[in-house]
């Protein structure tokens, strides 16, 4: 099943992220939106932080964070906290509209 979300945070560029699931688990996962991230290859290693099963905001945004600093990437233009939320707004998403 694919999922996505769209997420523009207050003062920050426009983030889409589409997941790909499969018995509740993240197996693919795609950024993509107006922001940069240096090195620009580098995408694909936050893609792999969003891999498994995303857990809480919390501890999602700590992977995200963790991935960040570890790989000496640079955001612009984007958060990991923004990262992490349009993450767990897609993967909402699987339930349906109107659907707890």
């Amino acid at each position: 099943m694919t999922v996505q979300a769209t997420l523009k945070a207050p003062g920050e560029k426009l983030i889409r992220i589409r997941l790909e699931l499969e018995a509740h688990e993240v197996r693919e996962a795609a950024i993509s939106g107006d922001f940069f991230i240096h090195p620009e290859e580098s995408v694909s290693i936050l893609e792999e932080a969003l891999l498994g099963r995303p857990g809480t905001q919390e501890k999602l945004l700590k992977r995200l964070q963790d991935t960040v600093e570890l790989g000496g990437l640079e955001l612009v233009g984007i958060s990991a906290e923004s990262i992490a939320s349009c993450a767990l707004k897609a993967y909402e998403n699987r339930k349906g509209p109107g659907k707890a």
